[in-house]
């Protein structure tokens, strides 16, 4: 499922790590294989398509969509607020180390903020994160940057909070009708957010 924000208006992120003691950390994951890249540059994937070679901006792609949640935190935060520490990352799970370093890509693309498929092995992961957010160690979220970032995901706690009924809109009318649609679209059930509960156990 990709993580799209309440208030998203590009195309969201593949994935989005939130913790404590991590930060936020967005993946932007590509799944082509060595022989579909046709060079690296600059951190542009060339990528051969129908006979065609068309550039992906895979790591541009991460930090929009990071600083499009980044924006979305400093607006749902109180004015001054420290914000927490955002990060963005790309993954090509289909890529061994070996496969980059033969076509000689190690040197066009920045190592920390790539994952390949050997990084994706438990307790490599977990170190390669770890490297990839050095220097913002010591609780970089707090509780309430948590409760910020919930909220601009739109969490079911947040959105199905008590809302005050909009003054002079009838009950039975149109504007009240997707009043309720929208909720009940941005709704989790009580087996989703069970799911999610023991997911971040």
């Amino acid at each position: 499922i990709e993580p799209c924000t309440a208030k998203n208006t590009r195309r969201p992120p593949d994935i989005v790590i939130c913790h404590p003691n991590l930060g936020l950390v967005v993946f932007e994951v590509k799944g082509y294989s060595s022989a579909n890249i046709e060079s690296v540059n600059a951190g542009s994937l060339f990528v051969r398509h129908q006979g065609q070679i068309r550039q992906i901006s895979a790591f541009r792609q991460a930090e929009q969509a990071m600083y499009d949640i980044k924006h979305q935190c400093e607006r749902a935060s109180a004015s001054g607020a420290v914000q927490p520490a955002f990060h963005a990352a790309v993954v090509l799970p289909s890529i061994t180390q070996r496969e980059w370093r033969d076509r000689g890509f190690s040197a066009c693309f920045p190592e920390q903020v790539l994952f390949l498929k050997d990084d994706l092995e438990p307790e490599r992961l977990k170190a390669k994160i770890k490297e990839l957010v050095a220097g913002h160690q010591g609780r970089p979220l707090s509780p309430q940057q948590i409760q910020t970032v919930m909220a601009v995901f739109g969490d079911s706690a947040t959105i199905n909070g008590t809302r005050e009924p909009r003054p002079n809109i009838a009950e039975s009318s149109l504007g009240a009708v997707i009043d309720e649609l929208a909720i009940m679209d941005k709704y989790l059930s009580a087996e989703q957010t069970e799911q999610i509960g023991r997911a971040s156990c």
